[in-house]
């Protein structure tokens, strides 16, 4: 399983089952991860003119992934984002967390990813410097000891705009243009090899909005319902969609009508066989069973 398709899978269990040290280690930084990522792109969002790509994945001679790549005046920034909280310290080629978690460092991160876009820029003729930054976007975060260079800390941020010249946009978007070339986009870097939950997973309405279980009040013949959380009045449809996308994504193989209805409970069956048949393939002519592709 590669890296999104497992961030996927643990997304369709989370609330629905327990999860083990490592599956909760995993889903605590991806989430930490994607709430960094969105804040950061929202301030680079208020910079006029910028040029940036995201979540970007090439393979030179290496492997990596980029949070983020602007194209500027006279340089490119590369940016790691890191959404850690309370106290951490660099310690060799670690960053480690006074409650006790550890990670390898982020400055030999973005050092290996400079050296991949370097090698790029090197192939293609383009001239231009490269200098990378490590963002520690929440409030909540500390750093204590000896601190490396290029680190950004929330309230150190307004600096970046001093920094980034976005004159030239067009010679900006060219540079963008040739890097998206040698994007990876079906990456198999990285494998997770898990044992899969059989049982044991919880069924029941997730709210597609705010991802909160058992939160939903249903009631028959309603084409609306009400999540209590975050106050949304969503299609009755689109919710049984959204849930039975989970259930197909935690078996990882197609599923039955039976199933697909005994998922979506309380909800009526024939309201949850128009979704499947609506929505999803199936196979065989009787007991079908229905997929995505």
């Amino acid at each position: 399983m590669n890296s999104k398709d497992y961030k996927i899978y643990l997304r369709a269990l989370e609330g629905r089952t327990n999860f083990s040290i490592e599956q909760r280690k995993d889903m605590y930084v991806d989430q930490l991860g994607d709430e960094g990522e969105k804040y950061f792109k929202s301030v680079l969002d208020t910079i006029e003119n910028i040029k940036y790509i995201s979540n970007f994945e090439i393979s030179v001679s290496n492997h990596v992934q980029i949070d983020f790549l602007v194209a500027a005046s006279e340089k490119i920034f590369i940016f790691e984002i890191k959404h850690y909280s309370n106290e951490w310290f660099f310690e060799d080629d670690y960053i480690k967390s006074s409650n006790g978690q550890k990670y390898h460092s982020p400055m030999l991160q973005v050092a290996k990813i400079k050296k991949e876009v370097q090698n790029i820029l090197n192939k293609t003729g383009i001239s231009r410097e490269i200098q990378t930054f490590i963002i520690f976007t929440n409030p909540h975060f500390n750093l204590v000891g000896e601190r490396p260079p290029n680190i950004i800390l929330l309230h150190e941020i307004p600096q970046l705009f001093k920094i980034i010249d976005t004159h030239h946009e067009l010679d900006n978007e060219v540079i963008l243009t040739i890097l998206k070339q040698f994007e990876s986009i079906h990456s198999t870097y990285y494998h997770k090899n898990i044992a899969l939950v059989k049982d044991k997973v919880a069924s029941g309405l997730r709210c597609p909005k705010c991802r909160k279980m058992y939160t939903i009040s249903f009631s028959k013949f309603q084409r609306k319902y009400f999540c209590y959380y975050c106050k949304e009045h969503l299609n009755s449809e689109k919710i049984i969609y959204s849930n039975l996308q989970e259930l197909f994504i935690i078996k990882r193989k197609p599923f039955k009508l039976k199933e697909a209805i005994e998922w979506c409970q309380p909800v009526q069956a024939h309201t949850v066989r128009r979704v499947c048949q609506k929505h999803f393939k199936s196979q065989n002519v009787r007991n079908k069973r229905f997929y995505i592709e």
